[in-house]
């Protein structure tokens, strides 16, 4: 048989489009992987397991959104007959321990029977008024039910996954409820027409079309299933906890540099060369309100550089950080990482953005350090008008003497200092020296009350041809 090559390529095509729509329709709806809360439309109340007990027979109901682990859910398809449909799930609660746990949302009843209105309801009995008027008939899956009924026999719970009983539901049958003591776990997630990550919640196991909706408007209330009406308060809006991936990340004015610090400036030999990268990212969050903080994570091969931690609000950083020689020309990848607002699963990352910085020619070469001090510059601008008398002491020859340099006039005149006559005092050997100025008498600083010192340097290496360091006395 020859089949031609444009039938084949027609029918390649068409396999190719339709694998795209079916991933498109896939990574389009929030429900079908990860962790997500399951939100009211009509009331703002989300599914919440009471007291996040994760045990069989815990209640569930709606309750006000506060980001923990008892909201959290996720739904699974594992172990479904296919002819449940491609949309029937099991809805897992959280585990505290942070994996999967094998507690599932679900419906189930005692054995009831309805005992007529005339007769006191006794033990295992319910009132009809328990269920509001029945339909007839199966309600049909693409049109809402006019009249709609609420089974408030049926409690919400988290159970241990149990054998599937194949036998459909009944919800009314001779003025008997079918119950099943067995929980009823697995779920339809129906979309909503033209409503993005909105659905109904049906359960599979009746014949009818039941769906899940809160039988009041208060937080701590009733989960109950009603009959299909396709009312607001029958909608979820289901939502993943982490949060929406930072997007458009954009690297601008992205620099390495180098330059000489001069501190301290007392100590020459001790300045070196500080290499930095600096520039600005931004970035695109589209839920600032449901985060709690960001971080920008830098990455190169050779440089391990701090995380730098913003407000949920941000969506750009002028970065300045300190660097390394070999960051120079490496590449850099920047990523930006989200928190939600939720206690587990509450993180995503960014794609990667990677880039090379920019320089500007040869770095500097290092500088010959200078290892000392040849002359001591001393200006006077005591504001008291006072002179003062120059000491230095040779720490190093540690002979116990200090040696006078004589006095040094202020140079303070109508409110500023003058500046023009210093005294200049030469270190040019290798010893260590301290300096003081006295502003009473004429004793060493040894023999003086501290409040006559006026100026003490640090310890200053003396050097030939060393630079000169200068000092102002106040």
């Amino acid at each position: 048989m020859f089949i031609s090559n444009s039938c084949f390529l027609n029918k390649y095509y068409l396999f190719i489009l339709f694998l795209f729509l079916v991933s498109t329709n896939i990574s389009a709806q929030n429900w079908r992987s990860g962790w997500v809360y399951i939100e009211n439309v009509e009331t703002g109340l989300v599914i919440d397991v009471q007291g996040n007990v994760k045990a069989n027979g815990t209640t569930v109901w709606p309750y006000s959104l506060n980001y923990s682990k008892a909201q959290m859910f996720q739904f699974s398809e594992h172990h479904i007959p296919e002819r449940y449909g491609e949309d029937a799930r099991y809805i897992m609660a959280y585990d505290n321990s942070g994996f999967g746990s094998d507690f599932y949302l679900s419906v189930k009843t005692p054995p009831l029977v309805i005992v007529d209105t005339n007769e006191p309801a006794g033990p295992g009995t319910i009132g009809r008024d328990l269920v509001l008027p029945p339909t007839v008939g199966v309600v049909d899956t693409d049109r809402p039910n006019s009249n709609k009924k609420t089974l408030r026999n049926f409690a919400f719970s988290i159970e241990t996954k149990r054998e599937i009983d194949d036998s459909p539901i009944s919800v009314i049958n001779d003025l008997s409820i079918s119950s099943g003591e067995a929980p009823l776990q697995i779920w339809k997630i129906l979309p909503v027409p033209n409503a993005p990550d909105v659905y109904y919640i049906q359960n599979a196991h009746f014949r009818e079309k039941m769906v899940v909706e809160p039988l009041d408007f208060s937080s701590g209330g009733t989960l109950v299933l009603s009959s299909f009406a396709g009312s607001d308060i029958q909608k979820w809006r289901i939502l993943k906890t982490a949060p929406p991936e930072p997007t458009n990340l954009k690297l601008s004015n992205f620099e390495w540099e180098e330059k000489l610090n001069q501190s301290p400036w007392y100590k020459p030999w001790k300045w070196h060369y500080v290499q930095k990268i600096k520039g600005k990212l931004s970035w695109t969050n589209s839920n600032a309100s449901g985060l709690t903080k960001q971080n920008i994570i830098i990455d190169s091969s050779s440089t391990d550089y701090e995380t730098i931690t913003l407000e949920p609000s941000k969506t750009s950083d002028e970065f300045n950080i300190k660097s390394s020689k070999s960051a120079k020309t490496e590449e850099h990848c920047f990523t930006v990482k989200a928190h939600s607002k939720w206690q587990a699963q509450d993180w995503v990352f960014s794609d990667d953005l990677c880039e090379n910085p920019d320089f500007e020619g040869a770095p500097p070469t290092e500088p010959t350090p200078t290892t000392g001090v040849g002359k001591l510059i001393v200006f006077n601008c005591h504001n008291d008008k006072e002179t003062v008398r120059l000491w230095t002491y040779d720490v190093t020859a540690n002979t116990g003497s200090w040696k006078d340099h004589g006095t040094l006039v202020s140079e303070w005149q109508n409110g500023q200092c003058l500046n023009v006559s210093p005294k200049e005092i030469t270190i040019s050997d290798d010893h260590l020296y301290l300096l003081k100025a006295i502003d009473c008498g004429s004793s060493p600083p040894n023999a003086t009350q501290g409040t006559c010192h006026k100026l003490t340097s640090p310890i200053i290496q003396g050097r030939e041809n060393g630079i000169s360091l200068t000092f102002q006395i106040n």
